[in-house]
């Protein structure tokens, strides 16, 4: 009896000290870690605003290679001056370290070949109204304490003037007839820019704001008002139209910070607000259901005033105040912007839970899906305190969810739309794609009202999610590197897939006999592990999003396949995607691939018979950002017209012979036919640097904009301003620095 009675002794104090053991360890995960010059190497980005000339350091320029390449991507805040967001600003803890690096001001590169052996690089920072504001209030100004913005979870804005338009995902040509070509600066929560791809200089707004149904509640009193939008909008050069999109999506229960209750006890009693939900997370530490969690979180933010202010009586908390819809919206470079609110066939509204991130069109139809990237604002930002490690690590923990292992698509008939705008369907395919999707595009002909569309699906994969200071590597059980810190959580949990599905639009389902799936996990024990499709990136092919021409039929196109990095898988992406529906690799054998580092890829796929023809493999720590194929001016003997060009990439190269290792922005060239031999070319330019570029474009020329079209952006914002309560002291801030620099901006 006392020999059990001693061994329960034992085991209750094992426990004791086991438990303080791993608070401990938490509590050192959670606190702020120092990153060292090596942490950082990875994830350099400057914001220089330059000019000059490209150097060539192997091969020849093509004297076929023309016109001008374009890439934007993220290049960090006016507080950090680039990527990485640091630890400390001034020897003080720096909210924005550790935040996601799709938080960072969008950037602009060109590259202009002009038949020579030195073409002319350029890059410019998308200077939209809502960045001079940032800008004039960045910590260290007299104004940042009232107007500053800070990054809250994948989104930055300020708790008194609004959310930011970063304009950090896209640039989209278009060419109306009555103009030389232009590019729309995209982001998926901001309405478009119109930029100058000659000055790189944005003109002016797509729209003004009665244009755009805002995504926050009408009583959230901003004047940078959050949109939800596409970052793909739609352009046809034959009718010269471009379709975008305009969505609410007010879920209740979710929209932690962007309600009313919420941004007033923000400003009232930060500290007071931070203590009681920190309070109330710790009291749910051991909490085992996971929706009990939730019902709680959802009573605290619906009750602020009970729980934060001085009143003794719970409410029924907040209600959603704008109807969830969808507007298509048209627009042909004039003044109006035609708009429909769609329902599905049973006169349903379009309910969207994720995204619309990509949208398409074809001869007859426009293609709309829900895309699986957490992007829509009640999933952007359900955190108030972000740079506090255990309250965001115990949200993301109840409240992060996989995506939809499926992507429900709308189809509209253009002719179906009425001039003027109004209302129209949207007919929703019976049933969905069977796997998730980001990035898709259509051939432009549509034969017997039969659709095929090309989607890039990243399956068991959270392309919003990002790499935190606490998450720990699967494979190690050990805090992540630092140098992984803010970057998208990549970690792939199933080998990704290239789908070919040719929609019946008659019989509202997939043609299955038509449709197929190609993937595949490469020859992971040789050396060349050749085509596969881990971990899938961007993707071109010839006349892609061109303002000039459409594409028939997509006859093959070139993707990237990041491979697998062993520093990006987290315990959290594991855990969140370990019982994926999908599935086709075994997890186990995810982690023994993950544990091998496989290498980057370039594959050229054929779209008819939806397999590979052609690679490149990339040497371990030498990493391919974007792609763009380059046609040549004039057709080639013996060459098919989808293969006659080149393909221009962005680079991320490390240098192994520095000490640490380095990395440099490089620019390489393919010839689009035989990517196997290797690039012909390879440029740097030492004045700018990236750890990632997201879209891009070219045009045959970069030609001053010259269209029509302005919105008066004074005008725009003080319609907005003269409605709110502190509309006299921001409309002060806006006529002091916005206006000004805005209007400076402009004028050549």
């Amino acid at each position: 009896m006392f020999k059990k009675i001693w061994n329960a002794i034992i085991s209750f104090f094992k426990k004791i000290i086991d438990w303080i053991i791993k608070e401990i360890k938490l509590n050192d995960r959670l606190k702020p870690r120092l990153q060292s010059p090596e942490d950082r190497i990875l994830l350099m980005t400057n914001r220089n605003e330059v000019s000059g000339q490209l150097d060539i350091f192997e091969g020849t320029i093509p004297n076929d290679l023309h016109g001008v390449f374009y890439s934007v991507y993220p290049a960090g805040s006016v507080n950090s001056r680039g990527l990485p967001f640091p630890e400390q600003i001034n020897g003080t803890y720096n909210k924005e370290y550790g935040t996601p690096i799709m938080n960072g001001d969008g950037m602009i590169i060109s590259v202009r070949f002009n038949g020579t052996q030195a073409p002319v690089f350029k890059s410019s920072l998308m200077k939209t109204p809502c960045y001079f504001a940032d800008l004039h209030s960045r910590q260290g100004t007299n104004e940042y304490g009232f107007f500053g913005f800070e990054n809250f979870g994948i989104t930055r804005m300020s708790l008194f003037m609004g959310s930011r338009n970063l304009l950090n995902t896209a640039a989209i040509p278009v060419k109306f007839s009555d103009s030389n070509p232009f590019l729309l600066a995209t982001y998926d929560v901001g309405r478009p820019f119109i930029m100058d791809p000659a000055s790189l200089k944005l003109k002016t707004p797509v729209g003004g704001h009665d244009d755009w149904v805002i995504g926050t509640p009408p009583e959230v009193p901003w004047a940078f008002q959050l949109v939800q939008t596409t970052a793909h909008p739609s352009f046809d050069p034959d009718t010269e139209e471009v379709f975008t999109v305009n969505y609410s999506q007010m879920s209740d229960g979710k929209a932690y910070v962007c309600n009313p209750k919420t941004i007033y006890y923000l400003r009232k009693d930060p500290e007071k607000f931070k203590e009681k939900l920190a309070a109330l997370c710790r009291g749910m530490v051991k909490e085992m259901n996971n929706e009990a969690v939730k019902e709680r979180l959802k009573d605290f933010f619906d009750n602020l005033d009970y729980y934060v202010g001085d009143s003794k009586i719970k409410t029924e908390g907040h209600k959603a105040t704008v109807e969830p819809s969808v507007w298509l919206m048209r627009w042909k470079g004039k003044q109006q912007i035609e708009k429909w609110v769609l329902t599905d066939q049973s006169g349903n509204r379009l309910l969207i839970s994720e995204c619309m991130h990509q949208t398409a069109l074809t001869r007859d139809f426009i293609v709309l899906t829900d895309c699986a990237f957490k992007f829509s604002y009640d999933l952007l930002v359900n955190n108030p305190f972000p740079d506090d490690p255990f309250i965001d690590g115990f949200l993301r923990k109840h409240l992060a969810g996989t995506m939809q292992p499926y992507t429900d698509c709308y189809i509209v008939k253009r002719s179906s739309l009425a001039a003027g705008g109004g209302a129209a369907t949207a007919f929703k395919l019976k049933a969905p794609i069977p796997v998730e999707t980001i990035h898709y595009s259509c051939d432009y002909e549509n034969p017997e009202g039969k659709i095929t569309l090309y989607g890039i699906h990243n399956t068991a994969a959270c392309v919003a999610e990002w790499i935190r200071s606490y998450d720990l590597s699967k494979l190690t059980g050990e805090p992540v590197s630092n140098s992984m810190i803010s970057l998208f959580a990549l970690g792939s949990m199933d080998i990704n897939r290239i789908g070919k599905w040719v929609i019946d639009v008659n019989a509202l389902q997939i043609d299955e006999g038509n449709s197929k799936q190609y993937y595949d996990t490469g020859k992971t024990d040789e050396p060349d592990i050749g085509p596969n499709t881990w971990t899938l990136g961007l993707y071109t092919f010839r006349d892609m999003i061109s303002p000039t021409k459409t594409v028939a039929q997509i006859k093959c196109l070139w993707y990237v396949a990041n491979g697998l990095d062993s520093r990006m898988l987290t315990e959290f992406i594991y855990n969140l995607y370990t019982d994926y529906k999908n599935r086709i690799v075994p997890v186990e054998q995810i982690l023994r691939l993950t544990s091998q580092d496989l290498p980057q890829t370039l594959v050229r796929l054929n779209c008819q018979t939806m397999q590979p023809d052609d690679h490149y493999q990339f040497q371990k720590n030498v990493f391919i950002r974007s792609l763009h194929f380059i046609p040549r001016p004039q057709p080639s003997a013996g060459i098919a017209y989808e293969l006659d060009g080149h393909i221009f990439c962005t680079m991320q190269a490390g240098m192994p012979q520095a000490a640490p290792t380095a990395y440099r922005s490089e620019y390489w060239v393919f010839d689009a036919a035989r990517i196997a031999e290797g690039p012909v070319c390879k440029f740097k330019f030492d004045g700018i640097q990236f750890c990632f570029t997201l879209h891009s474009a070219w045009l045959e020329q970069a030609l001053p904009f010259n269209l029509d079209y302005d919105v008066d952006v004074q005008k725009d914002y003080n319609a907005v301003i003269d409605r709110l309560i502190d509309g006299g002291v921001m409309k002060d801030f806006f006529n002091n620095y916005v206006y000004k620099d805005w209007y400076a901006q402009k004028t050549p």
